[in-house]
């Protein structure tokens, strides 16, 4: 069979998609080998940017719009950055999974609040029933078809124990 067009860009996704679940499987399998977090500190519109990138097929096939409200002045923190930058694609996947199938909108914002650093993700997709909200962040609990519902726990965890709050 010859592929045509839009066969080859879905294994070119494929294909980006295999390289980049690669490349995340050895950072953090690095980062357990060294067991320490990195005393580096890392720019969070970087990270933001590079999750944006990891997530760009996804947010593509759904014609997605992205809007970016960085604060003026970029701010460094001490992070595991493999581990974070796993938490917040989770996030935006979960987020990218939640929109619908039209006008879909995403944005990523940071901020300076009471000297604080804040990061946001907003999406407007389906959003959380009132009643499921207190259980977002439980081992094993999903309203996803197929989901397994440890994606949001692990990501509480890996964001706590690099001392960010989850709100």
């Amino acid at each position: 069979r010859i592929l045509d067009d839009n066969d080859r860009l879905f294994m070119d996704i494929i294909k980006r998609s295999s390289s980049k679940i690669n490349d995340l499987i050895n950072d953090v399998l690095k980062g357990q080998k060294e067991n320490e977090m990195p005393i580096e500190k890392h720019s969070i519109h970087q990270l933001l940017d590079e999750v944006i990138e990891m997530t760009k097929d996804k947010i593509t096939i759904k014609n997605i719009v992205i809007s970016k409200h960085y604060a003026p002045r970029d701010f460094k923190i001490k992070i595991d950055k493999p581990k974070i930058k796993i938490a917040l694609t989770n996030i935006v996947i979960n987020a990218i999974d939640a929109i619908g199938s039209e006008n879909g909108e995403l944005k990523f914002g940071t901020k300076l609040i009471r000297g604080r650093h804040a990061l946001s993700i907003q999406d407007n997709g389906s959003g959380i029933t009132k009643e499921n909200l207190p259980f977002i962040f439980n081992p094993y609990f999903t309203n996803k078809a197929g989901g397994v519902g440890v994606g949001l726990a692990v990501t509480k965890d890996i964001l706590l124990s690099n001392q960010i709050s989850v709100k």
